[in-house]
């Protein structure tokens, strides 16, 4: 995270940014992450970051968000399921990649760091709900509490600390594990 606001605020100018195919990545580390966009996680970034630039529509996020919260994400990818603006909002949307058509058969390992407060930025429930959605489907996730952290933690150096060796610890099992 960046303390200068303008930088920060210059970064999200595209944010969030469409996911590679998973044919590209080979693990995810994600702290606090924001997956399943659900009302209440609006209240703090989504009307910033879902305007028309990502959706390509005039609707509200809210209203754009509830057309795809109707279709099951297994679903996102089949044709007609999702209008124009709701197709392109779930490709930014790391549940879409699940279903990746991978000619190899093999998805990335995630690991998702969250906080254990429930807060008005990104609720752990994000997190919890993800992994049980990359679980159904066998893809290797860990889920890990970071007690007495929160969305701003990175700033905080004994957090961004445990937080950078969190990353460390997983990315050094996938590269033992690479071939």
């Amino acid at each position: 995270m960046l303390g200068d606001k303008a930088l920060w605020t210059d970064l999200l100018t595209y944010c969030p940014s469409p996911v590679p195919s998973t044919l590209h990545i080979r693990g995810v580390m994600v702290f606090n992450g924001w997956f399943l966009i659900p009302d209440g996680t609006l209240l703090w970034f989504g009307q910033y970051a879902l305007g028309a630039r990502v959706t390509g529509t005039s609707d509200t996020p809210q209203d754009v968000i509830a057309r795809i919260l109707k279709v099951p994400y297994e679903e996102w990818r089949t044709p007609g399921k999702l209008d124009e603006a709701a197709q392109r909002l779930a490709t930014q949307i790391p549940l879409y990649y699940v279903n990746d058509p991978n000619p190899f058969g093999k998805r990335p390992a995630f690991l998702l760091l969250h906080s254990g407060k429930v807060t008005e930025e990104i609720p752990p429930s994000e997190s919890i709900e993800f992994a049980a959605a990359l679980e159904k489907y066998n893809i290797p996730v860990q889920l890990q509490e970071l007690t007495d952290s929160e969305f701003w933690s990175l700033k905080e150096p004994a957090m961004a600390a445990k937080i950078a060796d969190a990353f460390d610890a997983f990315a050094q099992q996938l590269f033992a594990a690479a071939p």
